[in-house]
């Protein structure tokens, strides 16, 4: 295994034990309820990496583990582009395994133009916790091949995850963590403000999406 390589995995190990503890523990009181949607809730509690808030919303499908998993991710692990209206491109970097990769994402700017266009590298990491519970977790990484550029925001992932639970039959219920600095002369208050609402409306295209698709 190569320095960098090993340096990956490290992150991601450093990472993996942020998200458990936030994202395992279901009577776990730092987190605060933000707002309620149609969908799903949000929450807030204070990021323990940088001097602002994580997220998660939570929310329950019904289409049995493995789709749940992949709607959550873009080409070609997932089919999330087909309902995120904010995701332009996405791209695998490099498989490390086959539950570990590394991720280049490209988001389309958001609120009218307000929070401009970014892009995240990160490496992400499933585990499979039992027959009807995984965890992703994931940090941004520095990756040589694809240095910061000019003319795009290059945002930070502080650790962020994913949790699927199997409920009964095909309903699963997810926490989905966001926990980010985008970069940028946007204020992270303002950000944060507006945050819990672009969660919700992101619920709100998957349902929709999931209400005519045939996977």
């Amino acid at each position: 295994m190569t320095q960098e390589r090993s340096a990956y995995i490290e992150a991601l190990h450093e990472a993996r034990t942020t998200v458990r503890d936030l994202l395992l523990n279901p009577e776990d009181d730092r987190w605060k309820l933000v707002k309620k949607g149609n969908h799903g809730t949000v929450y807030s509690t204070k990021s323990p990496s940088f001097p602002g808030h994580a997220f998660k919303v939570v929310f329950e499908l019904d289409i049995g583990l493995q789709q749940s998993i992949k709607c959550m991710y873009p080409t070609p692990r997932g089919f999330r582009q087909k309902w995120d209206p904010h995701l332009e491109k996405s791209e695998v970097l490099e498989d490390i395994d086959e539950d570990t990769w590394i991720l280049l994402c490209k988001a389309k700017p958001i609120l009218n133009g307000l929070i401009a266009a970014r892009e995240f590298v990160d490496i992400l990491g499933l585990e499979h916790m039992s027959d009807k519970k995984v965890l992703c977790s994931g940090v941004s990484v520095k990756y040589p091949g694809v240095p910061e550029k000019y003319e795009i925001v290059r945002g930070r992932n502080y650790p962020i995850g994913t949790l699927w639970e199997v409920i009964s039959g095909n309903r699963v219920r997810l926490a989905v963590m966001y926990h980010s600095d985008i970069g940028g002369r946007v204020p992270r208050r303002l950000v944060e403000k507006t945050l819990p609402t672009v969660m919700l409306a992101d619920l709100d295209h998957l349902y929709s999406y999931l209400s005519t698709a045939t996977l």
